[in-house]
């Protein structure tokens, strides 16, 4: 399993939260450095959802509130139900604070991290709804720390990094089981 790929509609969505977040003077230097990234869900065009969610400050996400509310029933993507995963900076984890998935089964990670595609798509999952784009931007004022060569002029757009590819089956695996949990089928053969 791999993690969904960018698309048209998760590229636009978050071409346009980056827009607003430059547009209303959101500091990308120093502490507000962060990874963003939404994940898509239904239809590749038009999807159902959008869950969006930082590896970084609150400041961010405040901000990217007010960018989801001037999205909100406005152009195509007006129509989408947006999210956005609440950050937590206790302990630092790969996989969101509290979360239901557990952390073995050839889990790797080295020191702490906050990515942000995982909690992404942990939070999409919970939906039950198929994940069909996912697309993630670096917010900061110093060089993109992990490129995506595909179709990226501006530089913002980036790749997962080492700890999120190196464990994407094992993300993928726990995230397609908590979604079919959420869509009301059984986790594995054996769960009663």
């Amino acid at each position: 399993m791999n993690f969904p790929p960018r698309t048209r509609a998760s590229d636009a969505i978050i071409r346009n939260l980056h827009a607003q977040l430059t547009a209303a003077g959101v500091a990308s230097g120093g502490a507000n450095r962060c990874m963003i990234t939404v994940v898509v869900t239904g239809d590749v065009d038009v999807p159902r959802r959008a869950i969006i969610s930082t590896s970084g400050p609150r400041v961010v996400q405040g901000a990217l509130r007010t960018a989801i509310n001037n999205l909100a029933g406005h152009g195509i993507y007006g129509g989408v139900a947006y999210t956005i995963v609440h950050f937590s900076g206790a302990n630092g984890v790969v996989n969101p604070l509290n979360s239901g998935m557990a952390t073995q089964d050839h889990y790797h990670v080295q020191g702490g991290r906050h990515c942000a595609e995982p909690k992404a798509l942990e939070a999409a999952s919970g939906f039950g709804d198929r994940m069909t784009g996912m697309s993630t931007i670096w917010w900061g004022n110093n060089a993109n720390p992990y490129p995506d060569p595909s179709n990226n002029p501006a530089g913002i757009f980036a790749l997962p990094c080492e700890v999120c590819q190196t464990n994407e089956v094992w993300f993928m695996k726990r995230v397609e089981e908590r979604r079919m949990v959420s869509k009301g089928a059984a986790r594995r053969a054996f769960d009663i």
